[in-house]
């Protein structure tokens, strides 16, 4: 069930507007903000913020993860990783060959 963020406005007359992002996606984007904070705390850490940003289809997380982080896009996944990313998205990893990253071009 996806979560609602009702916006309201001050004139009774205006329509509310909703905005719905599934649950999956709102637990991977605090877990990045989580992850982010704490990106020193193992060295595995910088590919799992490469892994969420990849999971939530956004650009912008990949390139920042790829400037900011010593990361490489086409190193194998971790096994530490791929048991944390299994554990938001269901069969996480079943469609990706020999447990590589979904393919990342990198333009200079």
């Amino acid at each position: 069930m996806p979560n609602t963020l009702t916006v309201q406005t001050s004139d009774e007359h205006q329509p509310q507007e909703s905005v719905q992002e599934p649950d999956q996606n709102l637990a991977l984007r605090n877990f990045y903000r989580i992850i982010k904070d704490n990106v020193t705390d193992h060295s595995d850490n910088p590919q799992l913020l490469l892994l969420i940003g990849i999971e939530l289809n956004e650009l912008s997380i990949v390139q920042e993860v790829i400037a900011n982080y010593d990361v490489n896009p086409t190193q194998n996944i971790t096994g530490r990783n791929h048991h944390i990313m299994e554990q938001f998205v269901t069969n996480y990893g079943v469609h990706l060959e020999n447990n590589s990253p979904r393919s990342i071009v990198v333009n200079d």
